[in-house]
């Protein structure tokens, strides 16, 4: 009796030792006193409400898992701090573009479908065909022909050509352009030996080495148009610009010429003058020709102290500033076909074939033929012509013979102040006197000889400038005749 007094005793004091701790099951999760309160976790997950990103949803992710909250754990999402941010499942390179919308997920880098169709990386706006990603971007092939900037000799045409097929770009094709590293050079089909003249201006266009009749215009193999002069030591030429190029001696300036472009050129003994393309209008350099008229010329012709000019109507004017000499600036009457000043005396061949001369006559260079002559040149102290035959004729100053020419058939001839040259109707450089410097071996399609030249220039069948000196500039090409006005 007494140990079930004790039992009943015991069990009475441990019910009432529970009940007097004041514990409550419903405090906690399932009713488990070894589990969170249910004050603070409130989904009975087992974290608590400030670890649990949702505290209603005992399926949300912790903040241990899922900084965010955005319902994905860190490592599978591309911001763990932006729960606004892509997951990697959806854009793999976490640029906030889905897979789906990205031209590449593997790169953050790369552009959206939405600005560049054709994924090539150019947006597309910049792109010349965005549905294709072949084409280029629009800052590469600005006219959008397929062909970059660099390749195209016209990238704002797209009916170009390219650089590989026509290399300098004239619009005409390597195969069909005579030089096709020269914009100016003509085609094979309006030229056919490619010498820079068309067929209907070319004294014959199987062979390249007969000039055209922009130089030669009675195709007899010579050239008309003075495009090459020397003088005391210098030489002046029109060149392929159709501007003027001088070299040697320059005391005087006489080899710096102005610029612009001309139509022929004539260097005396301490000068040139040339005529300027267009307008006629006579400019001259080196010792003091003025003043110059205001006349349009066809052709100037420089000496000494004066130089000469003739109109396309043939007539004539002379201008200087004589030093005690005279007569040279007074022209005598009648319209000519060709003018040349000497040092102290000019002739001219009149239309009529006759020669007239004025100035000083101290050797008698002034005491022309009583024939008709086509050409007529005067030096220092004497002078030559030639007439229709080609025989030449000289009068003046002979005590190195300069007036004594040998018996050829010449077309062109030339004075200097102790000698005189031609070209013979074969081509043939002929000197007499006491002749200076001269190239030789070839046959010859213009000559220069200065009224003091220590040399003799020509140039040969190929359009090359030769000299007695070797002093040619390397590199150096003639004017082709045609008219080059920019």
């Amino acid at each position: 009796m007494r140990s079930l007094c004790l039992t009943v005793f015991l069990f009475s004091c441990a019910t009432t030792e529970r009940e007097d701790t004041g514990l409550n099951l419903a405090l906690y999760c399932n009713a488990d006193t070894t589990q969170n309160f249910v004050a603070d976790d409130q989904d009975c997950d087992g974290t608590l409400s400030d670890l649990d990103c949702d505290d209603s949803d005992p399926n949300s992710t912790t903040i241990e898992q899922d900084e965010d909250c955005d319902g994905t754990v860190g490592e599978l999402d591309c911001d763990d701090a932006d729960a606004q941010s892509t997951v990697l499942a959806e854009d793999m390179d976490c640029d906030r573009v889905l897979t789906a919308d990205d031209c590449d997920d593997g790169d953050p880098e790369s552009t959206i479908v939405a600005e560049d169709a054709d994924c090539d990386s150019v947006l597309t706006a910049e792109d010349c065909d965005d549905n294709d990603p072949a084409l280029m971007a629009i800052i590469d092939d600005m006219d959008c022909d397929g062909v970059v900037n660099e390749e195209d000799c016209d990238d704002n045409d797209p009916e170009s050509t390219l650089v590989a097929e026509d290399a300098d770009c004239d619009g005409i094709l390597t195969a069909d352009d005579c030089n096709d590293n020269d914009a100016r050079s003509t085609v094979v089909t309006e030229d056919l030996d490619c010498d820079g003249a068309i067929t209907a201006d070319d004294c014959d266009d199987d062979d390249n080495t007969v000039l055209s009749k922009f130089l030669d215009t009675d195709c007899d193999g010579f050239y008309d148009k003075p495009v090459i002069s020397a003088g005391n030591g210098n030489v002046c030429v029109i060149d392929d610009a159709q501007e003027i190029t001088c070299w040697g001696n320059n005391d005087r300036g006489q080899s710096e010429p102005p610029s612009g472009t001309f139509s022929s050129i004539d260097c005396g003994s301490l000068s040139c003058c040339a005529v300027r393309e267009g307008s006629g209008e006579s400019a001259c350099w080196g010792a003091t020709l003025s003043p110059t008229p205001d006349v349009a010329f066809e052709r100037v012709s420089a000496g000494l102290e004066q130089a000469c000019g003739i109109t396309a109507s043939g007539e004539v004017e002379c201008w200087g500033e004589l030093s005690g000499w005279d007569g040279q600036l007074t022209v005598p009457p009648g319209l000519y076909d060709s003018v040349s000043s000497g040092a102290f005396h000019v002739c001219g061949v009149l239309n009529t074939g006759m020669v007239e001369c004025w100035g000083h006559n101290n050797f008698g260079q002034t005491d022309k033929p009583s024939t008709p002559q086509t050409a007529v040149s005067a030096g220092r102290s004497h002078s030559c012509a030639i007439d229709a035959s080609g025989t030449a004729t000289c009068w003046g100053q002979d005590a190195n013979g300069q007036s004594s020419p040998p018996a050829d058939t010449f077309v062109r001839v030339e004075t200097a102040h102790i000698a005189s040259c031609g070209l013979t109707d074969a081509g043939e450089l002929v000197c007499w006197g006491k002749p200076p410097a001269r190239p030789t071996g070839e046959s010859y399609a213009a000559l220069a000889v200065g009224i003091d030249a220590p040399f003799v220039c020509a140039v040969n069948r190929r359009s090359d400038i030769v000299c007695g000196d070797d002093s040619v500039p390397s590199g150096l090409k003639l004017w082709d005749g045609k008219p080059r006005i920019d």
